[in-house]
């Protein structure tokens, strides 16, 4: 029989997925990223990016709130600031252009045992009139236009102010046909326990599953005694050991 587990979900106000609720009944916490290097021994480089903006919230088939306050918060500053690039590009400022070189180099010059190399970071400053400006300090002397950066940064400025609208529009539609509305329950599924294997002799159990790995870590759960076995195939696997040679 499947074993399931019920717990209480709801819409969060910001990217309005179905989140799990917390005891408070309020959303929890989602939307985050792990970031860095997470390998053994490269200790605090690892971070985690901030949450969605829903958490904390009530969900949205109870208040509007946390709606509202993205849309102040969030969305407007964000609507404004496009518009600030873009009015402050039409003036035509002198630009900076920070690129990742293509070419990578290591500290010592040359490349040692272990040794991860480094990427190159360089910086070009461009005014009106400069064309066909080449960056040295990259490996394939990458040539650049100030009238090209700068509608470049006007076309993505545009984008984002549209997508700005298109969520405006999202938001206040969702507030403005907003009806209150009882949480929801979800039934999941329980992962079932790993079953304990019968291990006779190095480091493989009855029915082949491998009880540790290189490092140490147990992979399946496994004993010498017989009547701690819960693995199906150990104990059929057993059962016919002990009709052939009696008991252990």
């Amino acid at each position: 029989m499947l074993m399931t587990n019920t717990k209480t979900v709801g819409t969060c106000h910001a990217c309005f997925q179905t989140i799990a609720l917390t005891a408070k009944g309020l959303v929890s916490r989602h939307g985050w990223k792990v970031l860095g290097n997470r390998q053994v021994g490269h200790y605090q480089q690892t971070w985690h990016t901030g949450p969605c903006f829903g958490t904390s919230y009530e969900p949205f088939e109870i208040s509007t709130k946390g709606t509202v306050d993205y849309f102040w918060q969030v969305v407007v500053p964000a609507g404004t600031r496009n518009l600030n690039v873009i009015a402050h590009l039409d003036t035509h400022p002198a630009i900076i252009v920070s690129e990742a070189s293509r070419q990578t180099y290591y500290v010592n010059g040359t490349r040692s045992f272990g040794e991860q190399p480094v990427q190159a970071f360089y910086e070009v400053r461009l005014v009106p009139g400069d064309e066909g400006i080449k960056c040295e300090k990259d490996h394939y002397a990458t040539v650049f236009s100030y009238e090209k950066e700068v509608m470049k940064r006007v076309d993505s400025a545009k984008a984002e102010r549209a997508a700005v609208l298109s969520t405006s529009e999202f938001l206040c539609e969702k507030v403005s046909e907003w009806k209150p509305q009882a949480v929801a329950a979800k039934a999941e599924p329980v992962k079932p326990l790993k079953p304990t294997h019968f291990r006779r002799n190095g480091l493989y159990t009855v029915c082949g599953k491998s009880h540790t790995a290189v490092n140490g870590r147990v992979m399946a759960p496994s004993t010498n005694k017989p009547e701690e076995v819960t693995c199906d195939c150990c104990n059929e696997d057993l059962n016919m050991f002990l009709k052939q040679r009696g008991p252990l």
